[in-house]
């Protein structure tokens, strides 16, 4: 099985709310925000004090509250998405370097390039620390066990809790 070295959080937002976002995040986390690339200049990196940065934010076109996908990283790509196919996600895009798919519930994901690096420490603030360590996929409850299924065997990761 192709493994998942590296997990991305995207956080998609809607053009008008994307500033406020951004300027929430980077508070939240002690990041910058990097230069922005895309051929609509849709995409930016949350730079972290230190480590890799692994949250990221794409503005489109309509996005709910709180819209979020995620890049799961593999240095097998084909390999990856095979298997998510095989799981029952349905591919619906894919370019050089990294492929769109949906979830057997919905939920979109992409797969792509890259080993990923070093975890960012925790950001210290007055009184504590914060860090970004999990995200929650709003799953419907009469999807929630074929796709706990399917993110558990997609990821090889364990269920800790239900």
């Amino acid at each position: 099985m192709s493994g998942i070295s590296w997990v991305t959080a995207f956080l998609d937002t809607d053009q008008d709310r994307a500033p406020q976002v951004e300027r929430f995040w980077c508070a939240v986390t002690g990041s910058l925000l990097s230069p922005r690339r895309g051929s609509r200049e849709e995409f930016v990196t949350l730079l972290p004090p230190d480590g890799e940065g692994f949250l990221k934010a794409q503005t489109v076109g309509q996005s709910p509250p709180g819209g979020m996908h995620l890049d799961l990283h593999t240095d097998d790509i084909d390999g990856l998405a095979a298997r998510a196919e095989q799981l029952g996600a349905s591919a619906s895009y894919h370019e050089l370097g990294y492929v769109v798919l949906g979830s057997p519930g919905g939920l979109t994901f992409c797969i792509v390039d890259h080993s990923g690096g070093r975890r960012p420490a925790p950001v210290p603030w007055p009184g504590g620390r914060s860090l970004v360590d999990q995200v929650c996929l709003d799953i419907p409850p009469s999807r929630f066990d074929s796709e706990v299924a399917f993110w558990r065997e997609l990821t090889g990761w364990e269920q800790t809790q239900k």
